[in-house]
């Protein structure tokens, strides 16, 4: 069953062939799968950082998050790095939607394995194909035992900005993602079908 796993992971690199089946898994719906190499990672996780920060004193932000979250969320429902405050030596601005308790700070892998999922456009026929694309390389990542945790804080940020990012030579972002090596992690809770809809 696919989890999205919030937790450190191991510093075990990710194969070649488990890199390259995620890469066919995207574009088999169409899409692209980035892995930046890590100064392109560092850069990334910085911009992740930036966008945590300002999304963070942004009422109207986290009054949604707290909305879309369950159960009694540390920091108000806001977005945080980690299980509290960030390490200087922790590069991963991981949210943990309340659910670590007060454990204390986390220290995450040093050298995180990002990878940012693409698509030629950024239209809604683009997103139905983003979404289905994270399905197959999510679905596809476990079956290979790998965890994904994400980092769309850069992307939440542009959006409640109404604009859009200019076009990379690799197509639109539409997902940042971390890959690894994670513990087992327990179902996540989810609400009613009645309460969404």
């Amino acid at each position: 069953m696919r989890r999205t796993n919030r937790e450190p992971f191991g510093e075990r690199p990710l194969s070649r062939y488990v890199l390259a089946d995620l890469c066919r898994a995207a574009a088999a719906e169409g899409a692209g799968l980035v892995l930046p190499d890590p100064r392109a990672s560092a850069d990334l996780l910085e911009c992740v950082a930036v966008a945590d920060d300002e999304l963070s004193k942004d009422s109207d932000y986290r009054a949604e998050l707290r909305a879309w979250t369950t159960g009694g969320n540390r920091h108000d429902g806001l977005p945080s790095y980690a299980q509290g405050p960030r390490c200087a030596d922790d590069p991963a601005p991981v949210r943990d939607f309340g659910q670590h308790g007060e454990r204390g700070p986390v220290h995450f892998e040093a050298s995180p394995r990002l990878a940012v999922l693409t698509t030629a456009g950024d239209r809604p026929v683009d997103w139905l194909r983003a979404g289905q694309a994270l399905q197959r390389l999510l679905l596809t990542a476990t079956l290979h035992g790998v965890s994904a945790s994400f980092l769309n804080q850069p992307l939440d940020l542009r959006d409640m900005r109404h604009r859009s990012d200019p076009r990379h030579r690799r197509g639109h972002i539409q997902m940042i993602m971390r890959l690894g090596y994670g513990p087992t992690v327990p179902r996540a809770p989810r609400r009613s079908i009645a309460e969404p809809v």
